[in-house]
């Protein structure tokens, strides 16, 4: 470590704060909030990496007074930085980890793999096979996560459900998901006998490291799931901006499959908002069903066919 005598503050919105306490490096955990400039002052940092792609966090920075702080370059607000990373994310089509990595490197962390020290609590953990057990479900289960933060475009409730089927149709054990904005994306599974779990955060991770495998569109519980080690396999649109090559599940038994199509990359924005649905949804169930199975006997997931010319 560059700085091992360091208190490491991790600054994150209130609904990841439980979360955030499982990174066994983390000393604090700031919430970000109205009063976050005094509470950046109680902490008194002496520098601060700022990953964020927003203005928020930088300029409550400044305002505490924090004399380091390095972030991204090429935006209208890096003349807050005295340090910076002046690259364009979308060009150069790298995982936003490693822009991580990078801004680490300008704040004076010696480069290195990136490593995700997650210690869940046992007793959390064994209420969670409490819960697996009550549901008949011994084994590790495939985890199926219909919902998604709405940054990137995703398949369909009703695809998830049908998929969730198929799933257990072919012998699989399956858990659904569901988190506290997931309301639509779970109205399909209404009569469905499928078990659903509704989760705390930390309790979300205790299900992932005992998943075989996670499917989802790119949203939190993907890259949860490959940080804890476990293979996943997330549903991408085409678009640099929300691609599988920025926000793909970072690791070696991590899985993308992207809608292509021939024309797409060449759509507006107006368009991609107008079309993203039915873009995704050409998108066939067999064609996840037979992705999730291979990887779950422990196969390569072979690339996408393109949906559409």
């Amino acid at each position: 470590m560059a700085y091992p005598e360091a208190h490491i503050g991790l600054l994150v919105q209130p609904a990841l704060a439980p979360l955030a306490s499982l990174f066994t490096p983390v000393d604090s955990v700031l919430e970000a909030s109205p009063e976050l400039v005094e509470t950046l002052r109680e902490f008194a940092p002496d520098a601060a990496v700022c990953i964020s792609r927003g203005s928020a966090a930088p300029r409550a920075l400044r305002r505490a007074g924090v004399r380091h702080v390095a972030g991204t370059g090429r935006r209208w607000f890096s003349f807050l930085f005295d340090r910076s990373v002046r690259v364009s994310r979308r060009a150069t089509l790298r995982h936003e980890l490693e822009h991580a990595l990078d801004l680490g490197a300008c704040a004076g962390a010696a480069p290195g793999p990136l490593r995700f020290p997650i210690e869940i609590p046992q007793a959390t953990r064994d209420k969670v096979d409490r819960w697996l057990l009550g549901q008949g479900l011994a084994g590790d289960p495939v985890v199926v996560h219909p919902g998604s933060a709405g940054s990137c475009p995703g398949w369909a409730a009703t695809r998830w459900r049908r998929l969730a089927d198929r799933l257990r149709e072919a012998g699989q054990a399956v858990v659904v998901t569901e988190g506290p904005t997931d309301r639509s994306a779970l109205e399909p599974f209404a009569d469905s006998e499928l078990p659903r779990f509704a989760f705390s955060l930390p309790e979300l991770a205790a299900l992932l490291s005992r998943s075989r495998l996670t499917v989802s569109n790119s949203t939190g519980p993907i890259h949860l799931a490959a940080a804890l080690g476990r293979a996943t396999l997330a549903i991408h649109a085409p678009w640099n901006s929300c691609g599988a090559a920025r926000w793909g599940p970072y690791a070696g038994n991590g899985w993308a499959l992207v809608v292509e199509h021939e024309g797409a990359k060449r759509w507006s924005r107006r368009r991609r908002r107008r079309s993203a649905r039915s873009l995704m949804d050409a998108l066939p169930v067999e064609t996840v069903l037979q992705a999730v199975l291979s990887m779950c006997g422990g196969e390569r997931v072979q690339k996408s066919p393109e949906i559409g010319r």
